[in-house]
């Protein structure tokens, strides 16, 4: 994750965040699909230099909008598209995508 540090996320408070790390579980950030495709590319990069893998069948991605129709999000690893959800639970908490969250 040290590679990424550079790389664009969403700003907030002046802060550039692109990740929240817990333990074994990673959730990348950010305002552009392009941006997150990006991070996401160097994270399986590093990754698979230090002999790891991305889990595709535990990796999912999500558009947090305000539109009434929610876009569609086209994130791959290594080709295989990732499967979008409309919430899911991050350390307890679900988060809906229009910016909801619940504990």
């Amino acid at each position: 994750m040290r590679v990424v540090k550079e790389l664009d996320g969403v700003r907030i408070g002046g802060v550039n965040i692109k990740s929240i790390l817990y333990a074994d579980d990673t959730t990348l950030i950010a305002d552009l699909e392009a941006k997150i495709q990006n991070v996401l590319n160097v994270v399986v990069v590093e990754s698979e230099h230090k002999g790891l893998s991305i889990n595709r069948q535990k990796s999912i991605c999500m558009v947090i909008s305000k539109l009434s129709v929610t876009p569609s999000c086209n994130i791959t690893v290594n080709g295989d598209k990732l499967k979008q959800v409309c919430q899911f639970i991050h350390l307890g908490t679900l988060i809906s995508q229009d910016g909801r969250y619940d504990k």
